[in-house]
């Protein structure tokens, strides 16, 4: 309890310098490469088609890039 942090806390740390509520999620395009390391790699993903997507036979609504992608 002593070091418990309230929900606003919580909220500014995941929205940390603004970088979840800058980003537009509504563009067509989305680009993704890695962080760092010896080989650098990207991929543009087409928004419209993740309705098409399937995960273990449950239909994608939308993703998110995972924190060593950006």
């Amino acid at each position: 309890k002593q070091h418990r942090k309230s929900q606003e806390e919580l909220l500014d740390y995941l929205n940390w310098q603004g970088k979840l509520t800058a980003q537009n999620p509504t563009g067509v395009f989305k680009v993704l490469y890695n962080t760092s390391g010896t080989h650098l790699c990207s991929c543009v993903v087409d928004a419209r088609d993740v309705s098409k997507w399937q995960v273990y036979d449950l239909r994608v609504k939308g993703f998110v890039a995972q924190h060593t992608t950006y």
